[in-house]
């Protein structure tokens, strides 16, 4: 994963993940390698056609933004995305 900066600074973050949960294996647990970072992140697959993606707060376990990608139709993936505060209500998102 790489974010870049609106000053143009670029900072890579690499992955890897286990899947999580017993009965549920459509969950995967990414963690950065470097294991410098305070957030997680959990991939979930809905069928037919949605992937769920959680940033999670190791300190609190807490989920700090949320997003999903579904397929709309054939030529068509709609992505939804939000910000949660501290007391986990949705701050201002955007859909793209």
């Amino acid at each position: 994963s790489v974010l870049m900066h609106p000053d143009g600074r670029t900072h890579q973050i690499k992955l890897q993940g286990t899947r999580v949960g017993k009965s549920n294996k459509r969950s995967i647990r990414l963690d950065p390698i470097s294991g410098d970072s305070p957030f997680y992140t959990v991939l979930t697959e809905v069928p037919p056609d949605t992937i769920l993606l959680n940033e999670v707060d190791k300190a609190t376990n807490k989920v700090i933004f949320t997003a999903s990608v579904s397929i709309a139709d054939q030529d068509e993936l709609v992505q939804i995305s939000k910000d949660v505060d501290a007391d986990g209500r949705s701050e201002d998102g955007h859909k793209v």
